[in-house]
């Protein structure tokens, strides 16, 4: 599941908030460059989501963290008319970080921790009650309410950061070993990483690390370093701008073939292949 890293600079504004229905199937894209989201409690009718190749599924009764300036593509999962309680936040200026599958947020990273989905749970019902009470608000008095609507959304916020990050033990899989071994990878991608590297930091054999890690996960320490190494590449050619070169040689790859590579096998696409289906209308 995707996860983001947002850190706000100023309180964020209402753009709007509603209720939404549509009798006929759900369908919708993003990425032109509008930096917000939404916060969208799903009524009725599910909805997947597709991003860079990955999708993810909001049932009915979870909560949807939409970020609109992210190439994101949605879908009606089953059909049915899709309704939903939708919050948009305008916050200006603020730093976005995309995590992904399995990625773990700096260990000092001090913002909001926040899921593309929140699956249905008892405080999902809870967020329920605050978005619908903020639309009545608005709807009331969207003048003379518009700060008060800013700071209980921000309270949504907090309480979503807190379920996502007491997650990340709790995801299927997960252990405290785990996390310290993803954490280690994380806060070291802009250099070479070795299985003795991490080894000889927690103080285990690099065969132990390597065999609990591949069971819980599936896949080696080693596939798991590229993995986010490709990550941060795309990531930092996408929103930093950077050419391909620099990109590599910021997560520690300085030979380009390779690094090239690496980048087709795991996106399956070439870099520039990448770069222009972000701006495409249609795949």
């Amino acid at each position: 599941m995707f996860r983001a890293c947002v850190t706000f600079s100023a309180l964020p504004q209402i753009g709007f908030a509603h209720h939404f229905y549509m009798e006929e199937n759900y369908w919708q894209k993003y990425g032109k460059g509008d930096h917000s989201f939404e916060l969208v409690y799903i009524n009725g009718g599910g909805i997947t989501g597709e991003l860079y190749g990955k999708r993810f599924i909001a049932q009915p009764g979870s909560l949807l963290v939409l970020f609109r300036h992210l190439p994101i593509r949605l879908y009606s999962t089953d059909g049915l008319p899709q309704s939903h309680c939708s919050v948009q936040l305008i916050p200006g200026e603020y730093a976005f970080t995309l995590l992904g599958q399995d990625a773990l947020p700096p260990e000092d990273f001090a913002g909001i921790l926040l899921p593309f989905v929140l699956p249905p749970c008892e405080e999902c019902e809870s967020i329920r009650k605050e978005l619908f009470a903020i639309v009545s608000d608005l709807g009331a008095d969207r003048k003379g309410n518009a700060l008060s609507a800013s700071l209980r959304a921000m309270g949504v916020l907090a309480k979503v950061n807190a379920l996502c990050r007491s997650s990340l033990y709790s995801d299927p899989g997960g252990s405290p070993l785990d996390y310290r071994i993803k954490r280690y990878i994380i806060r070291h991608l802009g250099q070479k990483i070795t299985l003795q590297d991490i080894a000889g930091r927690l103080g285990k054999s690099p065969n132990y690390l390597n065999s609990i890690f591949k069971k819980n996960n599936g896949i080696s320490i080693h596939q798991y370093i590229n993995r986010e190494k490709v990550r941060l590449m795309a990531e930092l050619m996408e929103n930093k701008g950077l050419s391909f070169r620099d990109a590599c040689l910021n997560v520690g790859v300085e030979e380009i073939t390779y690094g090239y590579r690496l980048f087709k096998k795991h996106m399956g696409l070439s870099p520039g292949e990448y770069l222009r289906g972000l701006h495409r209308v249609d795949r």
